[in-house]
């Protein structure tokens, strides 16, 4: 009996990719997407999310760079939306005869 596998090979881990866009603003990709910005001020390295959400101020932009890196590897918090089978119908009301009374 012969049996053909093939190795598994280990999954790249995704990369961001860094590129100053501007003197004081770097733009991060991951899988050719935009990922997020850092931008440089007098407070340090302003840190933002791929949906502008602010990441913080970091004293060096490697350090700015590590916390995307861990915003991206965090689960994305979701919400809910019921899937139309188990969300409940509203229905017409039932319309009930009335008994006439005879005289």
């Amino acid at each position: 009996m012969i049996i053909n596998a093939r190795p598994t090979l280990p999954l790249s881990t995704p990369v961001v990719r860094w590129r100053q866009s501007a003197d004081d603003v770097y733009a991060a990709t991951l899988h050719d997407e935009f990922a997020g910005y850092i931008t440089v001020t007098g407070a340090g390295y302003e840190l933002r999310g791929p949906t502008a959400e602010d990441l913080g101020t970091h004293p060096s932009r490697q350090e700015a760079e590590e916390a995307l890196d861990a915003a991206l590897s965090r689960p994305v918090a979701t919400t809910a939306v019921p899937s139309p089978s188990t969300t409940p119908r509203s229905r017409p009301r039932r319309r009930t005869r009335r008994s006439r009374v005879r005289s």
